[in-house]
């Protein structure tokens, strides 16, 4: 797993107003988001009321998560139990975000008996939008940064020329936003298929970016993440296979009753 360490520091100000950078393009992430999921469930005739049950459930959780794990990978950060909640210090790492907030969404969905894959179709597009942002907040903060480089798009900081590993991040998740948009249509004719897409996309570029990244002696971060972004893959893979050979059953059989 990767952990990201925030610079509190970086901030931008406006006479008085004194606004954490990485902040607030974290909340941009989270308001478009939700704005993007009022408009999808409308268009998908979902409960929107429902929707934003989960969106705060995965908000709260997500961040619960994220500190849990940064502070699982980075212990000796913490002297003082006090330091565990002080979050405004920076210390989060993504991963344990994500899953346990999708791990409560579903608790929820299951509990409140609503079609879990059909809600998951709706919220991979917020989502996705969210988290570039968020990286794009990395980015301007000189978070996240790989290798030492000699490529022009390259971060210097401190003499060194590295590998801008936020901006990786926050491009891909672009891109996953655009795919998902424009082949929308064709993903419904399938439950499930936008989240498992989602799901092998986001874990095939995050394999890669990985290799930029800089672990020493590739530590077993780099090897634990790899080998959960190589599951998760496997398993999106697997999924994606059955739905379209579902539909294609589906698909023939109505021909053939038609």
């Amino acid at each position: 797993m990767f952990a990201v360490i925030l610079n509190p520091t970086t901030t931008l100000q406006a006479g008085p107003l004194i606004i954490y950078t990485w902040g607030l393009l974290v909340s941009i992430g989270i308001i478009l988001g939700l704005i993007t999921a009022w408009y999808l469930s409308k268009k998908e005739k979902l409960n929107f009321d429902q929707v934003l049950n989960i969106s705060l459930i995965s908000i709260i959780l997500g961040f619960i998560g994220a500190r849990l794990l940064f502070i699982f990978l980075e212990p000796n950060l913490f002297k003082n139990p006090i330091e565990i909640i002080r979050i405004w210090d920076g210390g989060l790492a993504s991963y344990g975000g994500l899953i346990l907030a999708v791990f409560g969404s579903i608790i929820y969905l299951k509990k409140n008996k609503l079609d879990t894959l059909k809600y998951a179709d709706m919220f991979v597009i917020p989502i996705a939008l969210a988290f570039a942002f968020a990286r794009v907040g990395c980015f301007l903060v000189n978070d996240h940064l790989g290798k030492i480089t000699d490529l022009r798009w390259g971060i210097t900081v401190d003499g060194l020329t590295r590998h801008p590993i936020s901006a990786y991040y926050s491009i891909s998740l672009f891109i996953l936003v655009a795919i998902l948009i424009f082949w929308r249509k064709n993903f419904l004719k399938t439950k499930g298929l936008s989240t498992f897409f989602a799901l092998a996309f986001y874990s095939l570029l995050n394999f890669i970016i990985d290799n930029f990244k800089d672990f020493e002696a590739k530590t077993f971060n780099y090897w634990a993440n790899q080998i959960f972004l190589l599951l998760i893959f496997a398993i999106s893979l697997y999924f994606i296979y059955k739905k379209i050979m579902c539909y294609n059953r589906n698909t023939i059989k109505r021909r053939a009753n038609g």
